[in-house]
């Protein structure tokens, strides 16, 4: 497989991969969508922003996706443009098949234009794995637009961040637009604002019958609806993950979850200040459908339309809400769903009946609320 003058090495085998050092080269990566590939230098694609820009590698039309792998090897990739508001798949890599495996690359300075499946590393990865990876800049499309990844789609996402800027209108997250069908996203972390129209999450926009654990938000989410601190919609499993956000929208939002059907939330909570102009509003979950929530709590701010605003939860409909509870002294209107407490009650490891304070909690004694011990 061997190519002289084209890479800085390698064979492009798992033993010796090709090695990128330059622009030019990291460009012939779509020549060989099999292989294996190492970063040995930092690049800057300036010299690609003209036109278009970065043309993604892989081609989902033409089912041509990468299936290598790429270690970015601890070095950076900066000035990362692509301008196709007409066109889907935008990202360094367009779509990502089941054996590609991405980890170590580190995104500087994104500036990213698409329509649908745009995420500064991968448009949409199709059950491959991304592992410690890293971008910053500014993400805009229309649906299924995400900080990282477009859409992660059966595959994995572990220990990534993003910080920046997303926008979009529909399935809009911070990581990820849309996270589906039993895919994971773990130990992940998001700095920075997102904003569409629906489906709006910190994190996600959609989570459909998918997981995510051990991640956090932090940044102001706002939407139209289902607009969520950590997930606009979520029909999957949310555990031992926190926001601490501004979350603003018109109806269905809330600190953590906007809509939540047929899903679990476990040890997770959400701090900071949810505005809603609408109905169902809520410090937690706007929406909860036969859904459990368990061993979580809210602890900041809300405005929203009065009937259907609750501390932690803005309607129930056959779900089941355990050991879980808000802050009664921050929020002047809320419904009977979940606990209250006070300020000081909130600081008291007693409060919290049946929450794991060994393994999974912590608190400073009559001067925090609950944090999760990995933060």
């Amino acid at each position: 497989m061997q190519e002289a003058g084209i890479f800085e090495g390698g064979n492009g085998t798992p033993d010796d991969p090709f090695l990128i050092a330059t622009a030019s080269q990291l460009d012939k990566v779509r020549r060989h969508m099999a292989a294996h590939f190492k970063l040995v230098a930092d690049i800057d694609l300036s010299e690609y922003k003209k036109g278009k820009g970065w043309d993604p590698i892989g081609v989902f039309i033409k089912k041509a996706p990468f299936n290598g792998t790429f270690d970015g090897n601890g070095y950076a990739i900066s000035n990362l443009t692509v301008k196709r508001p007409g066109e889907d798949y935008i990202g360094l890599f367009a779509y990502t098949g089941k054996n590609a495996e991405l980890k170590d690359i580190t995104l500087k300075d994104v500036t990213l234009t698409g329509t649908e499946s745009v995420g500064s590393l991968v448009g949409e990865n199709h059950q491959g794995t991304i592992t410690n990876c890293r971008a910053s800049g500014s993400i805009s499309g229309e649906s299924l637009v995400g900080g990282l990844v477009g859409c992660c789609n059966r595959g994995v996402v572990r220990g990534c961040r993003f910080s920046g800027e997303i926008k979009g209108k529909s399935r809009v997250g911070g990581l990820a637009g849309g996270n589906t069908l039993d895919a994971v996203i773990e130990e992940s972390h998001v700095e920075g604002s997102v904003t569409g129209k629906e489906e709006v999450g910190g994190l996600v926009g959609w989570n459909w019958e998918a997981s995510i654990t051990v991640t956090s938000v932090e940044g102001e989410i706002s939407g139209e609806s289902y607009v969520g601190g950590m997930v606009g919609k979520s029909t999957g499993i949310i555990t031992e993950s926190y926001a601490r956000v501004q979350v603003s929208g018109g109806y269905y939002v809330a600190g953590l979850v906007g809509w939540n059907q047929n899903s679990n939330i476990t040890d997770s909570y959400a701090v900071g200040k949810v505005a809603g102009k609408d109905k169902i509003v809520a410090g937690l979950v706007g929406w909860n459908r036969e859904s459990s929530i368990t061993n979580s709590y809210f602890g900041g701010t809300i405005a929203g339309f009065e009937r259907q605003t609750g501390g932690l939860v803005g309607y129930d409909f056959d779900g089941d809400i355990v050991n879980s509870y808000y802050c009664r002294d921050y929020i002047k209107q809320s419904n009977s769903y979940g606990s209250s407490r006070t300020e000081e009650e909130m600081k008291k490891r007693g409060t919290f009946e049946g929450w794991n304070f060994e393994e999974t909690w912590d608190i400073q004694e009559d001067k925090s609320f609950p944090f999760l011990r990995w933060e």
